[in-house]
This record gives C-alpha cells, sequence and structure tokens, in this order.
C-alpha cells in the first residue's frame, strides 16, 4: 500500500467511527504527536500537504453545510471526496441503469 491508499484507508476507518469519545481521544493524541514531532502550535494545526506547513484559515473555513444543517469545512469536504474516490475505484457503487432497476421495486 502507498502513502496515498494509507491516508484514504486511514480516512475511511476515521469516518466509520462512532464513538465521540474515541474520536476526541485520537484528536487530542494526533495533535499532540504533531506537536512534538514537528513543533506544531496550538493555533496551526491543520496541514497543508502541499506545501508541509500548517494552517487553519483554509482548512477550516466553512464551506458548506450537511443536509442535517451541520457546518462543513473544507478539510471535511476534501477528506470526502478523497473517501469516495476510493470507494468509486473499489467498485463500490452503483450504476444509474442498476438504480433505475431498483427503484421499479420500490
Amino acid at each position: 500500500m502507498n502513502i496515498h491508499e494509507t491516508k484514504l484507508d486511514l480516512i475511511q476507518k476515521i469516518i466509520s467511527i462512532q464513538n465521540e469519545a474515541l474520536i476526541n481521544e485520537m484528536y487530542t493524541k494526533v495533535k499532540q504527536i504533531l506537536k512534538d514531532e514537528y513543533q506544531i502550535n496550538e493555533e496551526n494545526d491543520v496541514l497543508n500537504e502541499s506545501t508541509m506547513t500548517y494552517t487553519t484559515k483554509e482548512e477550516e473555513k466553512i464551506v458548506g453545510s450537511t443536509v442535517d444543517g451541520k457546518p462543513l469545512t473544507q478539510a471535511d469536504l476534501i477528506a470526502r471526496s478523497l473517501l469516495s474516490k476510493k470507494q468509486y475505484l473499489e467498485g463500490n457503487y452503483i450504476t444509474l441503469e442498476d438504480l433505475e432497476k431498483e427503484s421499479e421495486n420500490w
């Protein structure tokens, strides 16, 4: 597995976790690792992979909302896009024709 595939797999695993306490614990530990290993300060905790710098202004910018009205950040949108691409590449999708056939039984 290359680094891109590893990242996508990690994103998919994290997105599937429903336990808020676990997510908060993981988040805290990752922030601490980044701070210890890369001397990242608390104000700049989002990695921009193209420049290998940490920023919050663009990545945490609200760019939309979910169907239930929760804010959607640029980082969330990118993560969803990467997950969708991975699922598509793995063949985890339904064609329009198959959907139309399936909807006939609704």
